[in-house]
């Protein structure tokens, strides 16, 4: 089967070296399946996070298999898969109907502008220590000495919805400075560097809330150098947060803790 991507899509061409290339995948994306990554925050934290990649939002695959790298754990999809369009391949998954399905509890649904959609961890127990990273607008430290954190805690999908599931009681804020590769439709982000952490508490409150974020003790600077600047790609600096679970209000029925959506700026 020849995969086609949908006409309404734009594309973007950009002359890079074949040394570039190598760093995006070539081959159409893939559905979430509920992947773990047990080291994460580990590798977040210390810096070893090689690198992240993901479409980008205005895209139809935007929501696919890459985010399931940007968490510690991801919940796999309930309901029934849609059915794949007329001219696909049986048992064809790569369709952009089935990646949102798919990927309904991907950490791309943290900034969907959805609270009907949530990212979901997927561990035994109520969560507790899983993260879920996310790439948000940079903005230059300067003489800025806070942030705002805005978040819609919980599964915002219906108030008994909300009740039936866990939401976050405390977490963990970190800060990270990155840069930001752009190919066609896809992004990549390198030079992932820990900078801060902040302890957050949060309300048991259905609907947004918004917290003031201290950044006395965060410092970045991103800075590109002539050699990025000659590849040829669209390069930008970026901040990535993670949002790791220290502690939960406890749902009525499951134990599953989401979170809606967040932005920081």
């Amino acid at each position: 089967m020849v995969y086609r991507r949908p006409k309404k899509q734009r594309v973007r061409w950009l002359i890079i070296p074949l040394s570039l290339l190598t760093m995006f995948p070539s081959e159409p994306p893939e559905a979430c399946t509920g992947k773990s990554n047990p080291n994460l925050l580990r590798q977040f934290t210390t810096s070893t996070l090689e690198n992240l990649m993901s479409y980008t939002e205005d895209d139809a695959w935007h929501k696919e298999g890459s985010w399931e790298n940007w968490a510690s754990s991801t919940l796999k999809a309930d309901g029934s898969a849609p059915k794949a369009p007329k001219g696909t391949n049986q048992g064809e998954n790569r369709f952009p109907e089935n990646f949102t399905w798919s990927c309904m509890y991907c950490v791309a649904s943290l900034f969907d502008k959805r609270t009907d959609t949530a990212w979901s961890e997927a561990i035994d127990g109520d969560g507790v220590g899983q993260i879920a990273l996310i790439p948000v607008k940079y903005f230059s430290k300067g003489k800025r000495k806070s942030a705002t954190l805005k978040i819609f805690n919980g599964f915002g999908r219906s108030k008994r919805i909300w009740q039936n599931n866990n939401r976050v009681k405390e977490m963990v804020l970190h800060i990270a400075s990155a840069k930001a590769a752009g190919v066609e439709y896809w992004t990549n982000y390198s030079s992932i560097e820990h900078k801060c952490k902040i302890p957050v508490t949060l309300k048991d409150h259905y609907g947004y809330q918004t917290i003031p974020i201290p950044l006395s003790r965060c410092n970045w600077n991103v800075q590109f150098s002539q050699e990025e600047y000659d590849m040829g790609a669209g390069l930008t600096e970026s901040l990535i947060i993670g949002l790791e679970i220290v502690s939960v209000y406890p749902g009525e029925k499951y134990k599953d803790t989401l979170i809606s959506e967040v932005d920081f700026y």
